[in-house]
């Protein structure tokens, strides 16, 4: 699952990390972290779906230090891909 957004923050100082907060396996996803994004401010992680993952509405929260957005996300049965944005501190885009 990749998640992607937008930060006004430096990228030299800041992280945005993204975790899976909710869900029927919520507690099998790893925790990701990027420091990386260019002056556009667009950053994204990847995060490893477990193939133990049950089919189910999720939420997933990408959060900074000072702002947190969080949106749900469906994980569908392996063979089906999604792509989320979220911005920190300015809202979810899907795509």
């Amino acid at each position: 699952m990749v998640v992607a957004g937008l930060t006004n923050r430096r990228p030299d100082d800041s992280t945005v990390f993204v975790e899976v907060v909710g869900g029927p396996s919520a507690a099998a996803f790893d925790l990701a972290a990027t420091q990386t994004w260019g002056t556009d401010g667009a950053w994204s992680v990847a995060i490893e779906v477990p193939d133990d993952a049950e089919p189910g509405t999720y939420r997933v929260e990408a959060e900074d230090g000072d702002d947190a957005e969080t949106v749900r996300s469906e994980i569908r049965p392996r063979g089906a891909n999604e792509t989320a944005e979220v911005g920190v501190g300015g809202g979810w885009r899907r795509t």
